[in-house]
């Protein structure tokens, strides 16, 4: 600029800010004299303050001798009313002619009457008006063919402006909506959902929420809304509009693969994996706030025989009965785990005595008592239950499983259909029989077992009419162990069959020694077990042992114990 008014002089101040906005700016004297121009001016004329400065603002007309009165050419555009572009004027530039609208108005610079005058290149602004309608018409064109739901609405919540994704949604077209509040199409619970969200955008936040979307003839949808609130001019909140994505398919993919991640797909009860973080954030709050959890495990008592003898069709849909019966009896924040085949573990978590877990564990044995019908067949079914207390009998989520699962054996060994807690002195036995069994498993190799002979007197003559076949156990570490120790544990971990097996083909031996060195023929009876019963072919394998040690089959007494019929 050509002079330089004080800092503070008001018409400094305003061109420092219209410099600032990129105004074009001219301060002009009553004779129409231009004195000062800005940097935008000199850019919209082409022209520096040297050449402007001085000379008549008409003369920067492009037909100056239209305007020969230069004062009363801009007195006139003072009173004239352009509308905030200003009045158009045809301008010479550098670059050619310009079409520029004019805004007048007085001021005074160091006392002097003067106009400031404020240029505009209507052609650009005419290009950004393009520009902002094609901006408009493709953000138009975005939301009315995008898969996001859109709404405008007013500062009530009513219903301005939508998109045919949103109308979708709701079930309604654009007519059905306009004017609308839009929480008409929610519950009662995501209504609320709703107002929450509406109220963070009324307090000039952008929000997120997940809120349902209720439809009269089809189920709801599940939209994602995001949001942000619409100020006018002057910073006053006038509405809001958000953007909705219907995540109904998502959000049940994502909740199919939870349900396989963390729940049994047979009885939809909680799976290892989610039982193990249940009892880990159980473990961290019962070290927080110094109290007890109780754990229960669950075994049924001769599943494996309804499995086997009618079908697994029949046992899955019996899991499924005792899974529900459980639940049924069961606080909603305690945890209910199908452990794997038909044992199931449950986590008493929230606080309680931990005596009760006794009462608790009654109501699951008397549950899963009652009688079962599937298929036209009656089922009696029972449970065995263990019980162990965090921190009392356990350090860790799976120290406190594996001593439920010893009390449960325990309980077993009781007479089943019963619950007993463990204890430490448990735990020193089922260490022995876990030595018991690892010394069973190689005892037929070594030739650890061997056969007495009991003999049978008759009664009447006093002669030996029969034997009875008793197997016997000596092992070098364990010395002599008592058919009672390791007969029950044979049955239950399946050896039985191979030593049953070895028993029979034995007595067999035995017979034809016998008959070779001309001593006595008398049957000989021995025990059978029922897992040896339910063998296929084990009629085959009597046979064919008999057969091959070429001794009568009467003289095999195949007798079985009073618990085969039971079971």
């Amino acid at each position: 600029m050509t002079a330089q008014p004080h800092a503070d002089h008001p018409v400094r101040q305003l061109i420092a800010l219209l410099d600032a906005l990129a105004e074009a700016v001219l301060i002009i004297d009553r004779e129409g004299q231009i004195r000062q121009l800005n940097q935008p001016a000199q850019q919209l004329l082409g022209a520096g303050s040297n050449t402007v400065c001085g000379s008549s603002f008409t003369e920067w007309l492009a037909e100056p001798h239209q305007e020969p009165d230069r004062a009363g050419f801009l007195a006139r555009r003072n009173s004239a009313a352009g509308g905030q572009a200003g009045a158009p004027v045809l301008l010479r530039s550098r670059a050619g002619p310009l079409l520029a609208g004019l805004a007048v108005c007085s001021s005074e610079l160091d006392g002097m009457p003067v106009y400031v005058c404020l240029l505009r290149d209507l052609a650009q602004l005419k290009r950004a008006e393009a520009q902002m309608l094609d901006a408009q018409r493709l953000v138009r064109s975005i939301l009315q063919n995008t898969t996001e739901g859109y709404v405008l609405l007013d500062a009530a919540g009513m219903v301005l402006d939508s998109n045919p994704a949103f109308e979708a949604m709701c079930g309604r077209n654009a007519l059905d909506l306009r004017d609308l509040r839009i929480d008409r199409f929610f519950d009662e619970p995501n209504r609320k959902l709703f107002e929450e969200w509406l109220k963070k955008l009324e307090n000039g936040r952008a929000a997120t929420a997940e809120i349902s979307i209720s439809r009269d003839t089809r189920e709801p949808v599940l939209g994602l809304f995001k949001g942000a609130p619409l100020f006018d001019a002057h910073s006053q909140q006038v509405g809001m509009f958000g953007l909705i994505t219907d995540i109904t398919e998502s959000r049940r993919r994502e909740l199919t693969i939870e349900q396989l991640a963390y729940y049994d797909p047979l009885t939809g009860l909680a799976n290892r994996l989610l039982l193990h973080d249940k009892l880990t954030q159980a473990t961290l709050l019962s070290e927080r706030y110094q109290r007890k959890f109780a754990l229960l495990f669950l075994d049924l008592d001769k599943f494996k025989h309804i499995n086997d003898t009618l079908n697994h069709l029949v046992g899955d849909q019996l899991l499924q009965v005792i899974a529900h019966r459980i639940q049924r009896v069961m606080r909603r924040s305690d945890v209910v785990c199908r452990f794997g085949g038909d044992e199931f573990v449950i986590g008493l978590i929230e606080p309680r005595r931990v005596e009760d877990a006794a009462k608790v564990a009654q109501k699951v044995l008397d549950a899963v008592a009652e009688p079962i019908e599937i298929d036209e067949h009656i089922l009696h079914v029972t449970t065995s239950i263990g019980i162990s207390v965090y921190p009392d009998d356990a350090e860790s989520v799976d120290e406190l499983i594996r001593n439920a699962d010893l009390a449960m054996y325990q309980a077993k060994a009781q007479g089943r259909s019963r619950l007993s807690y463990f204890t430490p002195s448990l735990n020193e036995r089922v260490q022995h029989i876990n030595k018991l069994e690892r010394e069973m498993r190689h005892a037929l190799e070594r030739r650890e077992f061997l056969l007495h002979y009991q003999p049978k007197i008759g009664s009447a003559s006093g002669n030996i009419v029969g034997a009875e076949a008793l197997i016997r156990w000596n092992n070098p570490a364990l010395g002599a162990v008592s058919p009672a120790d390791f007969i029950p544990l044979a049955e239950e971990t399946g050896l039985i069959v191979p030593i049953g097996r070895w028993v029979i083909e034995e007595v067999c031996r035995q017979l034809k020694y016998w008959e070779d060195n001309d001593l006595l023929q008398v049957p000989v009876a021995l025990n059978i077990s029922g897992h040896q019963l339910h063998l296929p072919d084990f009629r085959q394998q009597a046979e064919e042992l008999s057969g091959a040690h070429r001794i009568l089959p009467e003289l095999l007494e195949l007798e079985i114990t009073e618990s085969v019929p039971m079971e």
